[in-house]
């Protein structure tokens, strides 16, 4: 969102990111197996600050999920439907528009709704007078947070539907064109 795919092809950029992944999770690739990938890297490191310590909506949605007093097969559902969405929306701009805390709140409220779990009447520990189980985590969250985060997971899998449809469709029609006479 930084720097132009003009100025740097999508390929370098997105090999360039790899190849620093492989770095900070200390699984780097050989020299000779990258190219261009060096001057990218400096560059993705410049765009980032040299701020590699990077945190993950996963440790949040684990933490989160622990708080509730529910039956353990129902929570692990929940987490697991979650923690799919959170596996799904990851290459996505998510990611970079909210704070990991809020995304990890938002898709767990997401598999609440999904599995019909009323929040009212489940309790949790450190249950306060505060209006949201979240506000115990993240200080003056707001509904919008957690709707925003929630419309933009389910528009990606809407628009993945979409996509799919279309390429069925596509298929079809070039199935159908090819055993025509």
């Amino acid at each position: 969102m930084v720097q132009s795919f003009k100025e740097y092809p999508l390929e370098v950029a997105a090999l360039g990111c790899l190849f620093l992944a492989g770095k900070v999770e200390e699984t780097p690739k050989k020299c000779r197996d990258v190219q261009d990938v060096f001057q990218f890297e400096r560059i993705l490191l410049s765009t980032l600050g040299f701020d590699l310590n990077l945190e993950n909506p996963y440790t949040f949605l684990m933490k989160y999920a622990k708080i509730f007093n529910i039956e353990s097969t129902k929570k692990r559902e929940i987490v697991q439907f979650a923690w799919t969405f959170l596996n799904d929306c990851a290459g996505t701009t998510l990611c970079l528009q909210y704070e990991p805390e809020i995304i990890a709140i938002a898709i767990l409220q997401l598999g609440f709704k999904f599995h019909k779990m009323d929040m009212t009447t489940i309790s949790y520990e450190n249950k306060s007078d505060r209006s949201f189980w979240w506000d115990n985590f993240v200080e003056g969250m707001q509904n919008q947070h957690i709707d925003d985060v929630c419309h933009f997971a389910l528009d990606y899998y809407e628009n993945i539907s979409r996509r799919s449809n279309t390429t069925m469709e596509n298929g079809s029609a070039l199935e159908n064109m090819a055993t025509s006479p």
